[in-house]
């Protein structure tokens, strides 16, 4: 079989497809997301390179290409993201529909969306998010930002404070007006929480003196299950969180960590397609940051969960696996961006 695309590791081969179209590519997304691979170690070559594979590329961040046929078009969405890229043969531009019609598009979110609906993909898209305007008071805070999380992905919105992080999050709820635009939550165009796990800034976990067992069953109250299940809902998240031996601790007997943790637990108790995460280690000493942030690693990994994390940390920027993007100017920016 001939392979049309071609993806290593250190020289060794993680994925092959001989695919039409930009199938591959996408494919090569879902399997990234499956097997946890951590896109920065990622070479990738393939036969014929145009913008839209380009913004496929860039949004995946992977750093390095080798293509066969590479168009100019595709050179300047690699030279402005900072993809290193080698070519045989370069073409002033692929003869394709797609490319016709992401002609005057220069965001890579808002080319993969056009992408995905063109593959008949976009009804599996847990989150959608497009072409979003968001004003508090008279002050514009989102301007026309799109982007999409697919089933597994792991996503860090990196910004300064005011940026509009959380304003992005509490829109996405349902909880703020939108002026334009649109959001599909699993399809659907209501903004309705259902399936949604949230953590709001600063949480604590509520009454300080419950115990970290009847904080996690919290997050199941509003299901229909029988209490065996219910038990194995708590255990699961207690597990997935280090915090079984905690189970009959008072919250107010915990360290910050140990009760973000808590918090973790409670949503993941809830099995949701979704989880929304507003500066989710915020003052937390560096120890306490790393025990979250290994939790959510482990996470996203076993559960295949889309998580959208906000932070205006720089902590996060190690997490093998995820897409980071910079919200500056009420859009979204890939990481390569993040220092202009």
């Amino acid at each position: 079989m001939e392979y049309s695309l071609t993806v290593r590791r250190r020289g060794e081969v993680l994925f092959q497809s001989g695919g039409k179209w930009l199938h591959p590519l996408l494919d090569l997304e879902e399997a990234m997301h499956r097997n946890g691979w951590d896109p920065k170690e990622l070479d990738l070559e393939d036969k014929i390179v145009g913008k839209a594979a380009a913004f496929l590329i860039v949004r995946m961040g992977i750093p390095r290409v080798y293509a066969h046929l590479l168009s100019e078009l595709a050179v300047e969405v690699f030279q402005r993201y900072g993809v290193t890229f080698q070519w045989e043969m370069l073409l002033p531009r692929i003869a394709c529909q797609t490319e016709q019609i992401l002609a005057t598009i220069d965001d890579p979110e808002e080319a993969a969306l056009v992408i995905l609906r063109r593959a008949g993909r976009d009804r599996e898209i847990p989150l959608i998010v497009e072409s979003l305007y968001v004003s508090r008071g008279n002050r514009p805070v989102l301007q026309n930002l799109t982007f999409a999380a697919t089933r597994g992905d792991r996503v860090v919105i990196w910004g300064p404070n005011g940026a509009g992080k959380s304003t992005l999050l509490r829109a996405i709820l349902g909880l703020l007006p939108i002026e334009k635009g649109g959001i599909w939550i699993q399809g659907k165009g209501t903004r309705d929480p259902e399936g949604i796990g949230y953590l709001a800034q600063g949480s604590e976990g509520g009454d300080l003196q419950i115990t970290v067992e009847e904080a996690v069953e919290v997050g199941t109250i509003r299901f229909h299950c029988s209490p065996k299940e219910r038990a194995e809902r708590i255990r699961k998240a207690l597990s997935l969180t280090g915090m079984e031996a905690f189970r009959k601790r008072t919250l107010r007997s915990l360290s910050g960590g140990e009760r973000r943790r808590t918090e973790l637990a409670r949503l993941f108790a809830q099995e949701p397609a979704i989880l929304l995460l507003d500066e989710p280690t915020t003052n937390l000493d560096p120890e306490a940051k790393r025990e979250v942030l290994a939790v959510l690693q482990r996470y996203s990994e076993e559960r295949k969960t889309t998580i959208v994390m906000v932070s205006h940390e720089d902590v996060h920027f190690n997490l093998p696996g995820w897409r980071y993007r910079l919200l500056s100017n009420g859009r979204l920016y890939p990481e390569t961006l993040r220092e202009e």
